[in-house]
């Protein structure tokens, strides 16, 4: 049984990435946005206290958040979003949408689906759907904002990276989109930033590579493309390739 489990577990991150790749291409960059949102998420998480299978639930949706925008037109993407006509906002907002349906033939998603479809359905019915007599999931609600604050931190918002401060103050003057103490609870929080110093990793030559080394980071080709993920552990097979 674990090792079905383990095996379900496998392919169900492998055709994550499969789609986190596609996604990259299509938007150069998102895979790093995305994984700012997780670390926001996993903040969150932990001071709401949730459960370690909500947790993990939430982590996944933040991971794909994005997934729909594949099928959003470049000219939408390479907009700021509030630059963007009342017409293409609305065309933009569909992709939570296109989300659930790209993924809903995937292995794992009953749970995944309805908190990615939700996650853009602000409070006073500026979002999509805008119908604000739908029960919101708790956990969209949480996406929600750590979509919006990292988004909004990394430039795709207004064009340009802004500072924590700014942003909340923004995220503020619009907080009847939100759930007032999510936002208060995401004023005390910041990205991550690496640690340089305390990386104890080495980088070797492809000739070096043995059986058994794990992998501290992402692999990513020169096009943006995941090679392999972070703590692979090296085998003949890999290495050959």
């Amino acid at each position: 049984v674990n090792d079905t489990y383990q095996l379900l577990e496998d392919q169900t991150a492998a055709a994550d990435d499969v789609l986190l790749n596609l996604l990259d291409l299509k938007q150069r960059g998102h895979r790093e946005i995305g994984l700012k949102v997780v670390d926001i998420a996993e903040q969150m998480a932990n001071q709401l206290c949730l459960s370690e299978s909500e947790t993990q639930l939430l982590l996944r949706c933040a991971k794909l958040y994005g997934i729909g925008k594949i099928g959003i037109c470049d000219s939408l993407l390479a907009t700021p979003q509030q630059a963007l006509s009342d017409e293409q906002r609305q065309a933009f907002l569909n992709y939570p949408l296109h989300s659930a349906n790209s993924l809903i033939t995937l292995p794992n998603v009953k749970q995944v689906l309805p908190i990615l479809m939700y996650h853009k359905a602000y409070l006073d019915g500026t979002g999509s759907p805008s119908d604000t007599s739908i029960e919101i999931p708790h956990l969209s609600k949480i996406l929600m904002l750590a979509v919006d604050y990292v988004e909004e931190c990394c430039g795709l918002v207004t064009g340009h990276h802004e500072r924590h401060e700014d942003v909340i103050t923004h995220l503020e003057s619009h907080s009847n989109r939100y759930c007032d103490r999510l936002i208060t609870l995401l004023s005390t929080l910041t990205m991550k930033v690496d640690d340089v110093d305390k990386d104890t990793s080495i980088m070797v030559p492809i000739t070096s590579l043995v059986p058994s080394m794990v992998l501290r980071r992402d692999v990513i080709s020169p096009q943006g493309t995941l090679l392999l993920r972070k703590d692979t552990i090296m085998d003949d097979n890999i290495i050959q390739q």
